[in-house]
């Protein structure tokens, strides 16, 4: 008797630890359902989001299809994640819209929410009435991924210790976010630009962590320091009419050139700031100096890429300075063409990742002037290449190269192998062909 009760009581117990995740309900919204639906489904999707949020329970998914969504609306307190059908996307983030049209703010956190409500993927706008702004934050949620945007006076107000991560925070009237009254939040890996007031301002707040963050182009200044305890490192600040006012930095990019160890005042280098491309180019200066003493394990940047590439190239793995982590198998030349048999990405040939795997294919897409970079190894042809155009082909490279100066060839054999059947180049018009050994 004693042992089967023992079983059953092990068979009890492991029914209450399931976890919540399992017994997880997703709910849907799209701007073509109807909140008399059940909402379990895209068929029968709900049409508002808030009619989601009210149906769920702690532990649900509710998922928004693209559309605008005329709403303001309240987590109530619950333990769910809102987030739109693919949060990692910048297209579809900025094609779910919630807009408040000025009427209240656009997202409540009023009930001392934790780390478990989770604000992911989704454009915020059109946020005004109870304290002037798009997001208001009471407790520690997590904000991810978010283009917050055209809110009236604050783009976030932060009560509490909420994680305000990988977001877009622009183009509102005053304050990008507003840490206010003790709040201890932790600001990283945003991009924060043409703001009215400041990008980040702080009043009376506690101990606000502002890290890896590209702030730029605001109105007054980057970030303001009322009466707070801010850790500022590795961030950007350019273009602000006062960078830092109140506080300091370490291992940043100043444009006023504040004292700090690690700073720096050098141009950031940015690929297009005229178009708001603040990622940053492969000669920036702000690649691989930020923090040595930084602890970035399981981190990432805005792109959810690693927090710790080798952007350099000199075999060592660093943080970047700013939002954006510069990494070599994504950097794309507009004048090169890649080619690497062992790429797994896209095979368009716009970068190491997505290179293409055959010469041939990346010598069909090349126009004159265009160089194809080609990664090390052994290419076996069935068929010859005819080069007609004036381009220029190069092997020997190892497939993180972000500049032709690193290649060595020496070292990188890239091998051109006919297989004793076809010849392997055929070339006119002014070709050149480089770096390689042909057999």
């Amino acid at each position: 008797m004693r042992t089967h009760k023992w079983i059953f009581g092990i068979i009890l117990s492991s029914l209450f630890l399931i976890s919540p995740s399992v017994l997880a309900t997703n709910y849907y919204v799209d701007p073509d359902g109807n909140d008399l639906n059940a909402g379990t489904s895209w068929a029968n999707a709900f049409a508002t989001i808030q009619k989601g949020i009210n149906t769920s329970s702690n532990g649900d998914i509710v998922e928004v299809n693209e559309g605008t969504y005329h709403e303001s609306i309240n987590f109530n307190g619950k333990a769910i994640t809102l987030r739109s059908t693919d949060p990692n996307n910048w297209e579809t983030v900025a094609a779910t819209i919630i807009d408040a049209n000025h009427t209240d703010h656009t997202v409540a956190f009023y009930n001392n929410e934790g780390a478990d409500s989770i604000l992911e993927g989704l454009t915020i706008q059109g946020g005004d009435g109870y304290m002037d702004c798009g997001i208001y934050c009471h407790g520690e949620p997590i904000i991810r991924r978010c283009i917050i945007q055209n809110n009236y006076y604050k783009g976030i107000y932060c009560l509490g210790s909420a994680l305000i991560t990988d977001n877009i925070i622009r183009n509102n009237y005053a304050f990008g976010v507003y840490p206010y009254a003790y709040s201890s939040p932790i600001i990283t890996n945003n991009l924060i630009y043409d703001n009215g007031y400041w990008g980040i301002a702080t009043s009376i707040a506690g101990t606000v962590t502002i890290r890896n963050n590209t702030i730029v182009n605001n109105g007054y200044g980057g970030i303001s320091n009322g009466s707070s305890t801010l850790n500022i490192s590795n961030c950007i600040l350019w273009g602000n009419g006062d960078d830092l006012s109140g506080c300091a930095a370490t291992y940043s990019c100043i444009e006023d050139g504040d004292s700090g160890t690690g700073n720096i005042n050098s141009v950031p280098l940015f690929v297009d700031a005229d178009a708001n491309d603040f990622h940053l180019q492969s000669n920036s200066p702000c690649i691989d100096i930020g923090d040595p003493n930084g602890n970035y394990t399981s981190q990432t940047d805005i792109d959810n890429e690693s927090r710790l590439i080798d952007g350099d190239d000199d075999e060592t793995a660093k943080s970047d300075i700013g939002c954006d982590e510069f990494n070599p198998l994504t950097w794309s030349n507009p004048d090169v063409i890649y080619v690497d048999q062992n790429a797994t990405g896209s095979n368009n040939g716009s970068c190491w990742l997505d290179a293409y795997t055959t010469i041939a294919a990346a010598v069909n897409a090349a126009s004159a002037g265009d160089e194809i970079w080609v990664a090390e190894g052994t290419y076996t042809l069935t068929s010859q290449i005819t080069v007609s155009n004036a381009i220029s082909i190069y092997g020997g490279f190892n497939g993180t190269e972000i500049t032709r100066s690193q290649r060595d060839f020496r070292a990188n054999l890239t091998i051109i192998n006919g297989n004793d059947t076809v010849r392997c180049f055929s070339v006119t018009n002014n070709a050149t062909i480089d770096g390689f050994v042909i057999s």
